[in-house]
């Protein structure tokens, strides 16, 4: 009954590598009732299993609203940004074990010696990092907020913890 529309078939991630539908279609229906919520950077066969597909920036919008009807989410398919996710809208989520090998390489170590070498700078961190990572942030946000926050900032010297070329 759906249809989805991807630019290209050949599209690849590391979140959709990690998530093959021949797993997470059966991980679904091992969690009957819950609302399906997927993030964006999905094949289009685990998109046409979701209830809901989501970018980073309405993740959280789309989960308060689901939790306001009292749905219980099932997520998939990054573990960072769905905790986050979690944390901030306190719905009821059972978590797809994946991760982004991008934001999966920003450790807290690193980012503190970062912040030792350049105290002026604010931290900027997508949500699809690290918990610890996310916690020496002064900006948490999707691609488009972290953009915004450059913006703003009163701050000269960023880092950022997200895609390269951000």
């Amino acid at each position: 009954e759906k249809r989805v529309l991807m630019a290209t078939l050949d599209a690849e991630c590391s979140l959709d590598l990690e998530c093959p539908a021949d797993q997470f279609i059966p991980f679904c229906d091992s969690h009957p009732g819950r609302t399906v919520v997927v993030y964006s950077n999905t094949s289009a066969e685990v998109k046409a299993r979701a209830d809901w597909v989501v970018t980073s920036s309405i993740a959280v919008p789309v989960a308060r609203y689901l939790k306001g009807r009292g749905e219980k989410i099932l997520w998939a398919p990054d573990r960072h940004l769905g905790s986050y996710v979690q944390q901030v809208t306190g719905a009821d989520m059972v978590l797809w074990p994946g991760a982004c090998v991008v934001h999966e390489a920003f450790k807290a170590q690193a980012l503190e010696a970062l912040k030792h070498q350049h105290p002026e700078a604010a931290v900027l961190a997508h949500p699809e990092s690290p918990a610890a990572v996310l916690q020496l942030a002064d900006v948490v946000g999707s691609t488009t907020q972290l953009i915004q926050a450059a913006r703003d900032l009163p701050q000269r010297t960023l880092i950022v913890a997200t895609d390269n070329g951000i």
